[in-house]
């Protein structure tokens, strides 16, 4: 009697351990559901645009309703994370109100004094020239961040990881 309660035990084990390695796995392998953001960081920024990589910038304040509002309207459409998913794109997210006091001047000049929340595009033209692209949180749609993306995409040929 203890020998078949031992063996369905670590039958019962056997199974649990495979079905817990097997949605590991399985969720490893699954594509987000939307952006995955990263925090903001202007060396790894730097880093990222000296890679030819097009970046993202959510700029957002904790205190305000309408970060909620305009980063939902494109974090979760299927075009736009394929676009993510397939090209080098890379996409951040800075809360205004949480930015160290230290570096609130280094993003101001970095990104010419702009501190509106929106949606920031960044990337390199083949001149080697940073372009930077501003959507303010109520021009926001998924059309015009497609569109956005699309354009900076074609504008320095980046490759499709494919």
């Amino acid at each position: 009697m203890i020998s078949n309660m031992r063996k369905q035990f670590w039958a019962t084990g056997v199974v649990i351990l495979c079905v817990v390695i097997g949605l590991i796995l399985f969720q490893k392998f699954q594509k987000p559901d939307r952006i995955q953001w990263q925090k903001y960081s202007a060396t790894q920024i730097q880093n990222d645009l000296a890679h030819e990589k097009l970046i993202l910038v959510s700029v957002m304040a904790s205190w305000s309703i309408e970060t909620v509002i305009h980063e939902y309207r494109y974090s979760e459409n299927s075009v736009i994370l394929n676009l993510i998913h397939t090209h080098p794109i890379v996409c951040y997210r800075v809360d205004l109100a949480k930015i160290p006091d230290e570096q609130i001047v280094t993003w101001r000049n970095y990104f010419q004094d702009f501190s509106g929340l929106g949606l920031l595009l960044l990337t390199k033209n083949p001149r080697n020239d940073v372009v930077l692209r501003r959507l303010p949180a109520n021009e926001i749609t998924v059309g015009t961040v497609i569109s956005e993306i699309e354009h900076m995409l074609a504008d320095q040929t980046l490759k499709a990881r494919g």
